[in-house]
C-alpha cells in the first residue's frame, strides 16, 4: 500500500514490521494525547487493569536519542525531570505528573532536558 505524501515525503517506512505506514502515523498522534496527570499509586492501578506488567523505574541523563522505535507499547508517568517526544513531525514536552502513552513499533526522537528524566514505565507486548 502506498502511502500519500506529504510536501513529497513519506512519514515512516515499517513494511520489515508487517505495519502499514497509514497506521504508524495515526498512531504516533497518539503519544502526543494530554493525559490527566496523575500520582504514582493510580498511574500503576491504572496500568495494572490495562494488562501491563509491573512498570520499571528508568532515568535518562541529559541528552538526546536518536530515532528509533520499541516492539513493545509504552505508558509513562514523568516523575523527575522532563523529556521531549518527537514523532511524525509534532514534539510534545512532557514534564513531572504527566503521562506519555507511545504505540509499539512507532519511530521517535527523545530529547531529555537539562536535568535529565525519570520515568515509570509500563511496557506490553
Amino acid at each position: 500500500m502506498r502511502t500519500p505524501a506529504l510536501s513529497g515525503r513519506r512519514f515512516f517506512r515499517l513494511a520489515d514490521a508487517g505495519v502499514p505506514d497509514w497506521s504508524v502515523r495515526r498512531q504516533a498522534a497518539s503519544c502526543f494525547r494530554k493525559e490527566t496527570a496523575v500520582d504514582r499509586d493510580t498511574f500503576i492501578r491504572t496500568l495494572a487493569s490495562e494488562g501491563f506488567p509491573e512498570p520499571v523505574l528508568v532515568t535518562r541523563e541529559p541528552g538526546h536519542m536518536d530515532e528509533h522505535s520499541h516492539p513493545f507499547e509504552a505508558k509513562a508517568l514523568i516523575v523527575a525531570g522532563e523529556i521531549t517526544i518527537r514523532s511524525g513531525g509534532a514534539a510534545r514536552v512532557y514534564r513531572a505528573g504527566e503521562v506519555f502513552h507511545l504505540p509499539a513499533h512507532v519511530p521517535h526522537v527523545e530529547d531529555y532536558g537539562p536535568q535529565g528524566v525519570q520515568y515509570l514505565a509500563g511496557r506490553k507486548g
